[in-house]
């Protein structure tokens, strides 16, 4: 049951798909690029994510205040594509403590989620003409902090009108704001996101090993084996377990030798399996 004030999140379809942020709460090198190919039935799409000169690539927080940006357009009704907030609110929203140092954070934040630039081959657009387009794009287009008001609605952002149209076009989905901000790591709070989407109508889904960590989840490419890439997931499979998410998880070799993961959604109470 939907508590009172409850926000009620949105995800959109496209970048549900793409890691366009590190996985790490901070730059750790130089480099502003990523890259990663998303395989969508016949379409494979390639997507690069450029960070701004000033600021870098987004980091693990900025997906979590993109998500919250997200969560305030729900409340509004998508009915436009500036929102008005403040910064108390959002740091609420995300759980994080209401101090100078977030504070701080956020507005970096907004800055790499302005400065960021996406470029893709294939953008499905679920409008009128149902689509796919190239096309390239920031998150958000710009903001406004208003210093010194921090409890009033006084501060702005705007989101960039290609994701704002897909907004309003329905290539949106529902998310659970609740559960996304209590999973403990920004690869368990990817994952969720992942399948949440893809196991609509679906009980069940398989990912090859490879692809699930490099292209979706922003895994280091530089881990390559299987049983390194395994120790890598387990601990984010584990924690969907214990928090009863999913039911069940189960590495496969697949028809071509390939590892691949299988997970089932929860229906019943549960004993965890054991992950090899």
């Amino acid at each position: 049951m939907k508590k009172k004030n409850e926000l009620i999140g949105k995800d959109e379809l496209n970048l549900v798909e793409v890691p366009f942020t590190l996985l790490t709460k901070e730059i750790r090198n130089e480099s502003k690029t990523l890259e990663f190919i998303d395989k969508q039935n016949t379409i494979i799409r390639r997507w690069k994510i450029v960070g701004s000169i000033d600021f870098g690539l987004p980091c693990a927080l900025d997906e979590s205040v993109y998500i919250a940006l997200l969560a305030l357009s729900k409340k509004d009704g998508f009915n436009n594509s500036k929102i008005y907030f403040n910064q108390y609110q959002l740091l609420k929203i995300m759980n994080w403590p209401i101090n100078g140092k977030y504070y701080k954070r956020l507005y970096l934040a907004l800055n790499r989620l302005t400065g960021v630039t996406i470029f893709t081959n294939y953008l499905w657009d679920n409008g009128k003409f149902h689509e796919y387009k190239k096309a390239g794009f920031h998150i958000i287009n710009e903001f406004v902090i208003d210093i010194g008001k921090k409890n009033t609605n006084s501060s702005y952002f705007e989101w960039n009108n290609i994701l704002f149209n897909s907004f309003i076009a329905g290539n949106i989905k529902s998310l659970h704001i609740d559960t996304y901000f209590k999973l403990k790591t920004p690869t368990s709070r990817r994952f969720y996101r992942l399948y949440d989407k893809r196991l609509y109508k679906k009980d069940q889904l398989t990912f090859d090993l490879l692809e699930l960590c490099h292209e979706k989840l922003g895994i280091s490419r530089a881990i390559q084996s299987p049983s390194s890439l395994k120790r890598a997931l387990n601990p984010t499979l584990k924690e969907h377990q214990e928090k009863e998410l999913l039911s069940s998880v189960e590495y496969r070799i697949n028809k071509d030798k390939k590892w691949a993961l299988v997970i089932k959604k929860q229906d019943l109470p549960h004993t965890l399996d054991r992950l090899h």
